[in-house]
């Protein structure tokens, strides 16, 4: 095998090749004379780990004059085929990451210089595909999705969601044409008709499971219950109320999509960076708490710590918005707790959709790859079915029904 050859080539798609990315790096990096001397790429996508993309990390040495030198990458492609396919080319997922990157990140950029945490990102022309530095040579780590984040990390994972929420908010009021790069596009006919039928189902299907759960038959009744109202209040939930407060929020805010990196010493945390950013949408900054709470804490933090975390995150958006020279008093903490009361609806809805990915081991994946908007409006494929029956999504659940059913949701 030529060292310009992938070393598991047979994983790798076909265009992604060594004279492909070193035209890439020419580009991006505005040196006609780099040369790609050796390159290696292997598959990263996991099931159960990641449902937008497929995602390859790729390695490079080049050269260029005297200077030779590896970089490390992330390629995100579309998946070749399928519903999910279909519906990420319609909801323009890797449109909004480009524009995250390449537009929203520098604006943040331009308004406080550094602190703005983001692995580096390169242009690529083609259509469904996005190109970004990988950040695990500087120390950057995922936490174990099944294990959850501890206090401490959730303390910091808020602090980063309230600077780029802070941010985003003073880039969207100095240039509103950035926020409307984030608009969610009008859904067409089939979707529409998609999700009428199969939203139903979701909670028909869930209502079934949880009956047989001695201490928890009364969710059934309730699921089904509530679920038309719970999504009309999740479809209106997610669109901006141009009388309050709004962010570009993440939009997948958990524990999968977010990086840490420690002191190589002492071990300590000492930087969170925000990933996966297909989901960005000017809406209330409620829902990706409401997201994050429901998804990323061990088991007791979030009994236990709930106000002091709501608390954490807003002081830094109020130090955030305060250090662009905006008035922080617009969003106080009695703001926050309304809108977080009023979005949840929202919570429960997100949380019993990525509660699966949270508990699912890969074999309990959603699965998506053979399921068609036909078979979803007909009833007769439920991808989310070996899911919702897995071991490990009871527990998780069962919590979820308790903490939303105290909120009024159920």
């Amino acid at each position: 095998m030529g060292p310009e050859e992938p070393s598991n080539a047979q994983e790798a798609p076909s265009w992604l090749t060594k004279d492909y990315f070193e035209g890439v790096l020419r580009d991006n990096l505005e040196d006609p004379g780099v040369t790609v001397e050796s390159f290696d790429v292997r598959t990263t996508t996991v099931k159960g780990d990641n449902y937008a993309s497929v995602i390859h990390r790729v390695a490079v040495t080049c050269r260029s004059g005297d200077s030779r030198r590896e970089k490390h990458f992330i390629v995100k492609s579309l998946p070749a085929k399928g519903l999910a396919r279909r519906y990420i080319e319609e909801m323009r997922l890797f449109d909004n990451e480009i524009s995250a990157y390449a537009v929203l990140f520098p604006a943040m950029r331009d308004l406080c210089g550094t602190g703005v945490v983001s692995p580096s990102f390169y242009a690529t022309g083609r259509e469904g595909t996005v190109i970004l530095e990988d950040l695990a040579p500087r120390g950057f780590k995922m936490a174990d999705r099944k294990k959850r984040l501890d206090l401490v990390h959730c303390f910091e994972a808020l602090k980063a969601l309230a600077r780029f929420h802070g941010l985003s908010h003073a880039v969207a009021q100095r240039d509103p044409a950035i926020a409307d790069l984030f608009s969610v596009p009008e859904k067409s006919r089939w979707m529409k008709e998609m999700e009428d039928s199969f939203f139903p189902k979701v909670y028909s299907l869930l209502a079934s499971i949880v009956e047989m759960w001695p201490g928890y038959e009364r969710f059934s009744e309730k699921l089904i219950s509530c679920s038309d109202v719970i999504i009309k209040k999740v479809n209106a939930g997610l669109k901006p109320n141009e009388e309050a407060f709004n962010v570009l929020i993440h939009g997948d805010f958990w524990v999968n999509n977010m990086l840490f990196r420690y002191d190589e010493e002492t071990k300590n945390l000492i930087e969170v960076c925000l990933i996966d950013l297909q989901m960005v949408k000017y809406a209330s900054p409620a829902i990706d708490l409401h997201y994050f709470l429901s998804s990323s804490l061990a088991d007791g933090i979030r009994d236990e710590h709930e106000d002091r975390l709501l608390e954490c995150y807003h002081q830094t958006l109020v130090d955030t918005l305060e250090s662009v020279g905006l008035n922080a008093g617009v969003y106080s903490i009695d703001d926050l707790k309304k809108d977080y009361a009023d979005k949840a609806h929202v919570g429960f809805h997100l949380g019993v959709m990525v509660l699966g990915a949270v508990a699912a081991e890969p074999s309990e994946a959603f699965e998506f790859d053979n399921v068609t908007a036909e078979s979803l409006q007909d009833g007769s494929t439920n991808p989310l079915e070996k899911t919702f029956r897995a071991k490990g999504y009871r527990p998780v659940l069962e919590k979820h029904l308790l903490y939303y059913e105290k909120m009024g949701v159920l």
